[in-house]
């Protein structure tokens, strides 16, 4: 799936432009030098000054411009940056980015529009296009590992790392962001299609707000590998485990498939929602600790779940909770001040995934979202298998997601690009009937009212 379609559907992108104004840019931590990048700009060039008027071309000019200086702003206007590239030290991979001081980057028209792209080595055959020639997303160097280098507001996607080697010097880990610690704080970004070793999304750093989806790594961590993730969603990922050494707090772990366990090493999971996870060779969640989290031992398929009825619809990117269920009240606030989450800047430790206020002690939902719904009608899901190409609303779908109706009446639009419709969906409790199939071969799903007690 590509990014811009992930985007689409999660409510959260539609606030990234309103942070990358209005997020850490009043932060006194940042130096007065912005420049300016806008490939979309006739007059863009790396020979330009970087202004707002004559902007540089790719992101990487800007960082190498003779004039930059640690902790200087560098504003990305929207565009998708799949050109400009650059080994570092620590890496024979190439970086789509190369981040070597102390920086504030910044989508400024938000994730939905604004792409950093990596690429697949040439002519591999290695899943995800692993190889010595592939070209990661980002890459942190050291000097740049502090609380001063923040990224924000873009969708990175399809970058990968090497293939066949372990996590040495940084050949193979960290597809989409790599780094060593606790920064950089990588924020209001989606992360997708990328793959690794280790580490796919992000190997290190902090996420905060990101969807992070559709990643692949060989082994541990394909979403998170050695990081921290707060009110993340995370979903659709495989391979590995889908996080590794990784603390996280109100997030949001949905519908991954992994090789092995859903979770391992020694990260400590706060308020945590996990969902409809696939672990076939696992026999545990084996996270150290879940304070305030939702999850439950696997049945005899190796299924990681919980009551999947504990959010709305992530088939259309609603990932509220469901009103009266466990996760309504399964959280303490005072997870979200614990040391490990001190790092990031309160302003932006107090939002959800849709922005919404976390309170700081007492009751909270546990995921990334404190917000619900309440259900009052039945909902469609989606077959495990022979859903390609089929949306929801518009949504491109994923194997084995749903939807629930929190009005009535209310009805879904299901189109799909060949196949009957009615193969590959089926109903919730409450029921549903079907409208009449339309000339495009979309056919309007309206559920029964009477929702039943799925919770």
């Amino acid at each position: 799936m590509k990014s811009k379609e992930i985007c689409s559907r999660t409510r959260g992108c539609l606030r990234f432009a309103v942070f990358a104004v209005l997020g850490l840019c009043g932060a006194s931590v940042f130096a007065a030098n912005t420049w300016w990048v806008a490939k979309e700009d006739p007059n863009a060039s790396d020979a330009n000054a970087g202004t707002e008027e004559l902007p540089f071309k790719t992101i990487q000019a800007a960082l190498d411009n003779p004039n930059f200086v640690a902790g200087d702003t560098v504003n990305v206007k929207r565009g998708v940056y799949d050109e400009g590239e650059s080994i570092s030290e620590a890496s024979v991979i190439s970086n789509r980015v190369l981040i070597t001081k102390n920086v504030h980057l910044v989508g400024v028209e938000g994730a939905a529009v604004t792409h950093i792209v990596g690429a697949k080595s040439p002519g591999s055959t290695a899943t995800g296009g692993r190889g010595d020639y592939a070209t990661r997303c980002i890459f942190v160097a050291s000097a740049a590992r502090t609380a001063n280098t923040v990224i924000e507001g873009f969708t990175i996607r399809d970058g990968v790392t090497g293939g066949g080697k372990s996590d040495s010097g940084y050949h193979d880990v960290g597809g989409g962001v790599a780094s060593d610690g606790t920064y950089p704080l990588v924020i209001d970004c989606v992360i997708s299609n990328c793959a690794a070793y280790k580490g796919a999304a992000m190997r290190s750093g902090t996420g905060v707000r990101c969807y992070i989806a559709d990643n692949w790594s060989a082994s541990s961590g394909v979403a998170f590998n050695g990081s921290r993730g707060y009110c993340c969603i995370i979903a659709y990922n495989s391979g590995g485990e889908v996080v590794s050494s990784t603390t996280l707090c109100n997030c949001t772990v949905y519908g991954n498939i992994n090789a092995s366990a859903v979770g391992t090493g020694s990260g400590t999971h706060y308020n945590c929602l996990f969902v409809d996870n696939k672990a076939p060779n696992a026999s545990r969640f084996t996270g150290s600790n879940t304070p305030g989290s939702i999850y439950t031992s696997t049945n005899g398929m190796g299924v990681v779940w919980c009551d999947r009825w504990q959010i709305v619809g992530p088939a259309v990117g609603d990932w509220r909770v469901v009103a009266g269920s466990a996760a309504e009240t399964a959280g303490n606030g005072g997870n979200c001040g614990v040391s490990a989450f001190t790092h990031i800047p309160q302003s932006e430790r107090s939002k959800d995934f849709y922005g919404n206020t976390i309170p700081s002690s007492g009751t909270i939902m546990a995921g990334a979202v404190q917000e619900s719904a309440q259900v009052v009608a039945g909902g469609i899901a989606l077959n495990t298998s022979g859903v390609t190409g089929m949306a929801i609303d518009g949504h491109p779908a994923h194997p084995g997601s749903f939807v629930l109706a929190t009005s009535y009446p209310t009805q879904f639009t299901v189109t799909a690009t060949a196949g009957t419709i009615n193969r590959y969906i089926r109903r919730l409790p409450g029921g549903y009937d079907f409208v009449a199939p339309r000339m495009d071969e979309s056919m309007l799903v309206m559920p029964f009212p009477a929702f039943g007690t799925l919770i």
